[in-house]
Protein backbone atom coordinates (compact mmCIF):
# COMPACT_ATOMS: atom_id res chain seq x y z
CA UNK A 1 0.00 0.00 0.00
CA UNK A 2 1.07 3.56 -0.65
CA UNK A 3 2.36 5.03 2.64
CA UNK A 4 3.96 8.32 1.57
CA UNK A 5 2.68 10.94 -0.84
CA UNK A 6 4.73 13.96 -1.86
CA UNK A 7 3.65 16.27 -4.66
CA UNK A 8 6.43 18.87 -4.91
CA UNK A 9 5.36 20.78 -8.04
CA UNK A 10 1.60 21.21 -7.49
CA UNK A 11 1.10 24.94 -6.80
CA UNK A 12 -2.68 25.39 -6.85
CA UNK A 13 -5.93 23.48 -6.88
CA UNK A 14 -8.96 25.36 -8.21
CA UNK A 15 -11.56 23.14 -6.58
CA UNK A 16 -11.59 20.67 -3.72
CA UNK A 17 -8.50 19.11 -2.17
CA UNK A 18 -9.67 15.89 -0.52
CA UNK A 19 -7.52 12.99 0.68
CA UNK A 20 -9.34 10.54 2.93
CA UNK A 21 -9.14 7.02 4.31
CA UNK A 22 -5.81 5.78 3.01
CA UNK A 23 -2.84 3.85 4.44
CA UNK A 24 -0.66 6.96 4.16
CA UNK A 25 1.73 7.92 6.95
CA UNK A 26 3.17 11.08 5.37
CA UNK A 27 1.52 13.73 3.19
CA UNK A 28 3.74 16.48 1.78
CA UNK A 29 2.82 19.30 -0.59
CA UNK A 30 5.88 21.59 -0.59
CA UNK A 31 4.75 23.83 -3.47
CA UNK A 32 1.01 24.07 -2.82
CA UNK A 33 0.14 27.76 -2.34
CA UNK A 34 -3.64 27.92 -2.77
CA UNK A 35 -6.80 25.85 -2.85
CA UNK A 36 -9.87 27.46 -4.40
CA UNK A 37 -12.45 25.51 -2.44
CA UNK A 38 -12.12 23.05 0.46
CA UNK A 39 -9.24 21.15 2.05
CA UNK A 40 -10.37 17.91 3.65
CA UNK A 41 -7.83 15.47 5.14
CA UNK A 42 -9.53 12.89 7.34
CA UNK A 43 -9.92 9.31 8.50
CA UNK A 44 -6.29 8.23 8.12
CA UNK A 45 -5.40 5.65 10.78
CA UNK A 46 -1.63 5.81 10.17
CA UNK A 47 -1.03 9.41 9.06
CA UNK A 48 1.63 11.00 11.29
CA UNK A 49 2.73 14.05 9.27
CA UNK A 50 0.98 16.58 7.05
CA UNK A 51 3.01 19.40 5.54
CA UNK A 52 2.07 22.20 3.14
CA UNK A 53 4.70 24.87 3.94
CA UNK A 54 3.67 27.28 1.14
CA UNK A 55 -0.13 27.04 1.55
CA UNK A 56 -1.32 30.62 2.02
CA UNK A 57 -5.04 30.57 1.18
CA UNK A 58 -8.01 28.26 1.14
CA UNK A 59 -11.22 29.57 -0.44
CA UNK A 60 -13.56 27.19 1.38
CA UNK A 61 -13.14 25.18 4.55
CA UNK A 62 -9.93 23.77 6.07
CA UNK A 63 -10.81 20.51 7.79
CA UNK A 64 -8.21 18.18 9.30
CA UNK A 65 -9.89 15.60 11.50
CA UNK A 66 -10.02 12.01 12.71
CA UNK A 67 -6.40 11.20 11.91
CA UNK A 68 -5.62 9.10 14.97
CA UNK A 69 -1.81 9.13 14.60
CA UNK A 70 -1.33 12.70 13.30
CA UNK A 71 1.35 14.33 15.45
CA UNK A 72 2.73 16.90 12.99
CA UNK A 73 0.73 19.51 11.05
CA UNK A 74 2.71 22.24 9.30
CA UNK A 75 1.02 25.09 7.39
CA UNK A 76 3.20 28.00 8.57
CA UNK A 77 2.13 30.62 5.99
CA UNK A 78 -1.61 29.86 5.91
CA UNK A 79 -3.14 33.35 6.15
CA UNK A 80 -6.80 33.03 5.15
CA UNK A 81 -9.56 30.44 5.12
CA UNK A 82 -12.81 31.47 3.45
CA UNK A 83 -15.01 28.88 5.16
CA UNK A 84 -14.72 27.12 8.47
CA UNK A 85 -11.47 26.03 10.15
CA UNK A 86 -11.83 22.63 11.82
CA UNK A 87 -8.95 20.75 13.46
CA UNK A 88 -10.43 17.91 15.53
CA UNK A 89 -9.72 14.43 16.83
CA UNK A 90 -6.04 14.10 15.96
CA UNK A 91 -2.96 13.11 18.04
CA UNK A 92 -1.41 16.59 17.86
CA UNK A 93 0.43 18.03 20.86
CA UNK A 94 1.18 21.48 19.39
CA UNK A 95 -0.87 23.53 16.94
CA UNK A 96 0.76 26.64 15.54
CA UNK A 97 -0.66 28.88 12.84
CA UNK A 98 1.74 31.84 12.83
CA UNK A 99 0.30 33.53 9.73
CA UNK A 100 -3.43 32.84 10.08
CA UNK A 101 -5.19 36.22 10.01
CA UNK A 102 -8.78 35.48 8.97
CA UNK A 103 -11.37 32.72 8.93
CA UNK A 104 -14.61 33.44 7.06
CA UNK A 105 -16.81 31.19 9.16
CA UNK A 106 -16.27 29.14 12.34
CA UNK A 107 -13.11 28.05 14.16
CA UNK A 108 -13.45 24.66 15.81
CA UNK A 109 -10.52 23.00 17.62
CA UNK A 110 -11.52 20.07 19.79
CA UNK A 111 -11.05 16.49 20.95
CA UNK A 112 -7.25 16.42 21.12
CA UNK A 113 -6.23 14.34 24.12
CA UNK A 114 -2.56 15.39 23.95
CA UNK A 115 -2.79 19.00 22.74
CA UNK A 116 -0.78 21.22 25.10
CA UNK A 117 -0.23 24.37 23.03
CA UNK A 118 -2.34 26.32 20.53
CA UNK A 119 -1.03 29.46 18.86
CA UNK A 120 -2.52 31.75 16.20
CA UNK A 121 -0.99 35.14 17.08
CA UNK A 122 -2.14 36.97 13.91
CA UNK A 123 -5.78 35.85 13.98
CA UNK A 124 -7.78 39.08 13.74
CA UNK A 125 -11.10 38.02 12.20
CA UNK A 126 -13.48 35.07 12.60
CA UNK A 127 -16.79 35.31 10.72
CA UNK A 128 -18.66 32.79 12.89
CA UNK A 129 -18.12 31.16 16.24
CA UNK A 130 -14.77 30.54 17.95
CA UNK A 131 -14.95 27.17 19.71
CA UNK A 132 -12.05 25.50 21.48
CA UNK A 133 -13.06 22.64 23.77
CA UNK A 134 -12.34 19.09 24.95
CA UNK A 135 -8.56 19.55 24.83
CA UNK A 136 -7.85 18.36 28.38
CA UNK A 137 -4.06 18.80 28.23
CA UNK A 138 -4.15 22.35 26.78
CA UNK A 139 -2.00 24.61 28.96
CA UNK A 140 -0.99 27.32 26.49
CA UNK A 141 -3.35 29.34 24.32
CA UNK A 142 -2.12 32.35 22.35
CA UNK A 143 -4.58 34.01 19.97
Amino acid sequence: ALTSLSVPVLASVGGYFDITSNALTILSFPGLASVGEDVFIAFHVNLTSLSAPMLASVGGFFDIHSNAALTSLSVPVLASVGGYFDITSNALTILSFPGLASVGEDVFIAFHVNLTSLSAPMLASVGGFFDIHSNAALTSLSV
